[in-house]
């Protein structure tokens, strides 16, 4: 619990409004200004102030086999459904007057208390620990399983039912991934399209990377594509850097009728520019048709199925048949359910709940607008 701050707030410039504070928030920021912004900030002083936000996701689901991940969460469902049929009312009413869509706002039982920049922040949780493992090993493709691992791994922080909120223009965040060491900046560069910009610094690792989130629409489902370019550098002796080529593809469907599903398609493809490798990912290569469906055909995989294959190989990547993965240009080959683990060469690189992801902490130095937001989140949270 946060202790409440029962004394005067300070007073704000003129033209500015004033920023309640609480008492640790007050001590931290006076500690911090007695060392010129410099004092090392431990992550129990951060626990202390509650500001921390939870990486697994809070809604219960299941797995079926055929379908996907299937939301068990009723009750937002049904207030999201409830708003959805509003904003189609709203939208046509707005047609039949001539009036502009833009004029129609989305209903607020739709997004979740955090920004986008929260939400792309707490993807990077296991990155942290990978990291280690990473700048330790001296074979590139020992490396590469690893950082595949946590690129799989960084799909299970994406499972959420709400939408979070749009960031303004010029928005920022910026925090820590599991201590003060790890040093994550995100910055909302464009308002439309929306687009973010995140930056980590570490002693292991950098970032750089933009997040470009784009959906289609359909009667009862939605498309989404996630686009951006994604640089990892790693602070080994070859300074090893990862981008990310090509994103899976996200579905939702049952959005107006039917079971909430969820469930990734398409390829990741991870190229090492540092020694000229490829990791190739197809999630749900089994999926099936509208005539298989009719005619009952049975799958041999589960939806969140994905399989793959290292190589040095450009040609190789663009062979799906399953003759790629008899290719001696094939270096490794990988499977496993992405809400589950991954198996690399017979070995489990990355399995739920068996490795805890670091946390995402807010600066409680940051300017004290930023901290007053972040009060204003935990409050939407609770209501």
């Amino acid at each position: 619990m946060v202790s409440k701050d029962t004394s005067t707030p300070e007073k704000a410039e003129d033209g500015e409004k004033e920023v309640q504070l609480t008492a640790e928030q007050k001590k931290i920021l006076k500690e911090l200004e007695a060392t010129g912004g410099e004092g090392k900030i431990e992550r129990e002083e951060i626990k202390l102030e509650g500001l921390k936000y939870k990486w697994f996701i809070d809604h219960k689901y299941d797995i079926d086999p055929v379908k996907g991940l299937v939301w068990k969460d009723y009750d937002q469902i049904s207030k999201q459904r409830k708003a959805a049929f509003q904003l189609v009312k709203d939208i046509g009413a707005n047609i039949l007057k001539g009036r502009s869509i833009m004029n129609v706002s989305m209903p607020i039982t739709l997004m979740e208390p955090q920004t986008m920049l929260h939400r792309v922040a707490c993807t990077y949780g296991y990155l942290p620990i990978y990291a280690e493992k990473i700048v330790k090993e001296s074979d590139p493709i020992e490396k590469m399983k690893n950082y595949l691992a946590y690129s799989i791994a960084a799909l299970y922080g994406n499972l959420q039912q709400m939408k979070p909120l749009n960031p303004v223009w010029g928005e920022t965040y910026q925090g820590y991934l599991g201590n003060s060491c790890n040093k994550i900046y995100c910055e909302q560069i464009s308002h439309h399209p929306p687009m973010t910009q995140i930056t980590i610094e570490s002693p292991l690792f950098t970032v750089n990377a933009t997040h470009h989130i784009e959906a289609a629409t359909y009667p009862s489902s939605i498309r989404i594509y996630s686009k951006g370019k994604h640089v990892v550098t790693f602070n080994d002796e070859q300074k090893t850097t990862y981008v990310l080529k090509e994103r899976p593809e996200g579905q939702i469907s049952g959005v107006i009728v039917g079971q909430r599903i969820m469930y990734y398609t398409g390829f990741m493809v991870i190229k090492d520019k540092t020694n000229k490798l490829y990791a190739q990912v197809r999630f749900n290569p089994e999926k099936q048709g509208m005539l298989e469906k009719i005619f009952g055909k049975t799958k041999a995989t589960r939806s969140d199925f994905f399989k793959g294959l290292i190589t040095k190989s450009k040609d190789l990547l663009k062979d799906t048949s399953r003759k790629a993965f008899y290719s001696k240009e094939m270096l490794s080959y990988f499977e496993g359910e992405w809400l589950e683990h991954i198996i690399i060469d017979g070995d489990y690189y990355w399995e739920l709940g068996k490795k805890t992801p670091m946390e995402i902490f807010p600066d409680p130095g940051a300017l004290p607008s930023d901290l007053s937001l972040i009060h204003i989140c935990r409050c939407r949270r609770a209501i």
